[in-house]
């Protein structure tokens, strides 16, 4: 097991942008049913392989990670045998956690590098990717606090997945307007993470192509 990990550590970044992609689309190719259960599993195995980015932080936060990495587990296996609302929002809020001081790790990461290659280009478009989950999870904490902030999300589960779509339908500047924000804070978090995306692709690029220069140069 530790063979395995020191394995996956050398490659973390492409394991987690790997871990990113079952998570987006990991349900397209799961047996139909049980969704509920399969969408827990594919939620844990991300938080799993995000361990690995943290290997090398402080005992502090790395203690942290740990500790918020076993909430979701657990919340995780009570949510498959009893879905209540409490153990729901508990999941959401623990997982948003993680996943932002994940973003925030990744995204050190990639600024700080002196070395581009495979793994750094996969942590760059791991990082976008992040980005439209972080999208996901404003726009469904604006949906719960103000219903009906946005048109066509359907209802249940696929309200949330209609969500996470406009996200990065949003962060990739396409506007489908098949789901349109109707409220003013909708209208403005669309815009910003519209903004952040563009800023993101053109400031992250320059330094990576910046730094793959110099090192050819030299």
């Amino acid at each position: 097991m530790i063979a395995l990990f020191n394995k996956l550590y050398a490659r973390k970044y492409e394991a987690y942008l790997f871990s990113l992609f079952v998570l987006l689309f990991g349900q397209m190719f799961l047996p139909v049913g049980y969704e509920a259960i399969w969408q827990h599993l594919l939620v844990l195995q991300n938080v799993l392989v995000g361990l690995l980015l943290f290997k090398e932080s402080n005992k502090w936060l790395f203690g942290l990670i740990v500790l918020l990495s076993i909430i979701v587990v657990s919340e995780c296996v009570v949510m498959i045998f009893h879905d209540g609302i409490s153990v729901r929002f508990t999941l959401g809020a623990v997982f948003s956690i993680y996943f932002l001081l994940a973003s925030a790790k990744l995204y050190q990461d990639v600024i700080m590098t002196k070395e581009v290659g495979n793994e750094m280009i996969s942590a760059v478009f791991a990082g976008f990717i992040m980005l439209g989950f972080m999208g996901t999870f404003l726009f469904t904490l604006i949906e719960l606090t103000t219903p009906d902030s946005f048109s066509n999300l359907g209802s249940g589960e696929t309200k949330f997945q209609n969500l996470s779509y406009f996200s990065f339908v949003s962060l990739l500047t396409i506007g489908y307007g098949d789901i349109v924000p109707l409220t003013q804070i909708a209208k403005k978090t669309a815009m910003l993470l519209g903004l952040v995306g563009n800023f993101y692709l053109t400031f992250v690029t320059a330094i990576i192509i910046g730094k793959y220069i110099n090192k050819k140069s030299n």
